[in-house]
């Protein structure tokens, strides 16, 4: 139940009516009692303040001659939702108030968003049993603060996983659990200081490593196996960004020839380290799957990043890395004092969601849902515009890129497809130079959705 507890001044000349007046109508303005919410009844909060009723009576009747509430019979007061035109005396709004910048825009009807999950496929009575097992009183370890780099049985269920499925080779004392990937990537700068990092030009991590450390950043350009070796050796970076399984955002594979000419560069200096981020390594629709760099590595010359984002939950916000040996005693040497991020709670649902082979079968249902859900897109396209669009980066994970052939740059063709109703997205952020292809992510889009919002893609461009 909703209190008000304003400063009431018994000896100002202000009628208190009138303070109790000014408080409310303050904390509607600023936005601490927002529209909908219901106001204590007459009598409680008489009963609370020590007032008359009297009293309350009069403060609420001038709110709402005024406009701020708004009174139901046999329901109560409730705050009305602020007119734009309601101002102080001197004709301006509170200066508190802040208005709600929207996260998502509500004019897309079909969102080609490559961040999403299938929402449907969801296992959700899997994670409600979880949680109400992990929930119980006898389990109270979970609140208390664990371990800095995570929970041990989690980064063990998470090594074996790794080993069994991407061939890395590491002991659970080498990795870190943190919230979200750019979390694990600030920790990363904090123990290569001294470092020039490398980055795939275009690539997800270009913005960010920018913003983070420009005057030590170089940009290295791609070839269709990856990034360039030849290029990075003359760059004079000593630290390498990749996304080897499936560059973002132009989808190549990194082949084994090129990964191991990668690992030759690390081994030829001091200092020299390759981060490879696996973000969804999961979803491979054709060729052999190609072992991880890191467990390529015989010189604790790869860390290794990965999340639980891409194929589970993005709101999770669980991702986890593996560090050499060197980098792993700076660590534990100076960096061991940080809190973990990650609820304990988290960690051992998804502890066990993996140890129970959860985990396993949900990958490969997705496997086959998001197959599907690549070949509707890719029929779809060569249907609408056969003629007028090639597509890049087929191959894997949860996106393609579409190069339209229309006549329209990038930007063009975004604007045409929000006309109508659809969001598409630009490659422009992550450095591309090419001024006439998008980015479709079909992940959370429906079969049914996606046969639509091609459709609509085809009327917006042609």
């Amino acid at each position: 139940m909703l209190e008000i507890t304003p400063k009431l001044d018994n000896q100002s000349e202000k009628p208190l009516y009138v303070q109790l007046y000014d408080y409310i109508k303050q904390e509607i303005k600023m936005g601490n009692l927002t529209p909908d919410i219901k106001l204590p009844s007459k009598r409680r909060l008489a009963a609370h303040l020590s007032l008359s009723q009297n009293t309350i009576e009069a403060a609420y009747e001038q709110l709402i001659a005024e406009g701020y509430l708004l009174s139901i019979p046999r329901k109560g007061y409730y705050v009305c939702e602020l007119d734009q035109n309601l101002a102080d005396s001197n004709g301006q709004q509170s200066a508190n108030f802040i208005k709600e910048k929207p996260y998502q825009d509500p004019k897309f009807l079909y969102d080609f968003t490559q961040i999403g999950v299938d929402a449907r496929s969801f296992p959700f009575g899997v994670f409600r049993k979880l949680t109400n097992d992990i929930l119980r009183s006898e389990n109270d370890r979970l609140l208390k603060l664990g371990h800095p780099q995570g929970d041990y049985d989690f980064r063990k269920a998470i090594a074996k996983y790794l080993y069994e499925s991407r061939g890395v080779c590491c002991s659970p004392s080498q990795m870190i659990i943190g919230a979200g990937t750019q979390y694990l990537i600030r920790l990363l700068f904090q123990l290569l200081q001294e470092g020039i990092f490398a980055v795939e030009d275009p690539g997800y991590h270009r913005r960010h490593v920018a913003f983070e450390k420009w005057e030590r950043v170089k940009m290295i350009p791609l070839d269709q196996e990856g990034m360039m070796v030849s290029r990075l050796e003359e760059s004079g970076a000593n630290i390498a960004f990749v996304t080897p399984s499936h560059q973002f955002p132009c989808g190549m594979i990194m082949p084994i020839s090129r990964r191991m000419q990668l690992l030759h560069w690390a081994n030829m200096g001091e200092g020299r380290y390759i981060i490879e981020d696996d973000y969804d390594s999961e979803f491979r629709y054709s060729g052999k799957p190609i072992p991880a760099l890191q467990g390529l590595d015989t010189n604790e010359k790869v860390v290794y990043m990965g999340t639980f984002s891409k194929a589970l939950l993005p709101s999770l916000r669980v991702s986890y890395m593996v560090l050499p040996k060197p980098l792993i005693e700076i660590y534990q040497n100076e960096y061991f004092f940080y809190a973990q991020t990650v609820s304990r709670m988290d960690q051992d649902l998804l502890r066990r969601f993996l140890e129970e082979g959860h985990w396993e079968k949900q990958i490969s249902k997705m496997r086959v849902i998001y197959h599907k859900k690549r070949d509707i897109l890719v029929t779809e396209i060569m249907k609408q515009f056969p003629d007028s669009a090639e597509i890049i980066g087929q191959d894997s994970g949860l996106h393609v890129l579409v190069r339209v052939n229309n006549g329209m740059t990038e930007q063009e063709l975004i604007d045409q497809a929000g006309r109508f109703h659809s969001k598409v997205y630009p490659l422009f952020a992550y450095g591309s130079h090419d001024n006439k292809t998008v980015l479709l992510g079909y992940a959370s889009l429906s079969e049914a959705e996606i046969h639509d919002a091609v459709k609509m893609l085809a009327e917006a461009w042609f």
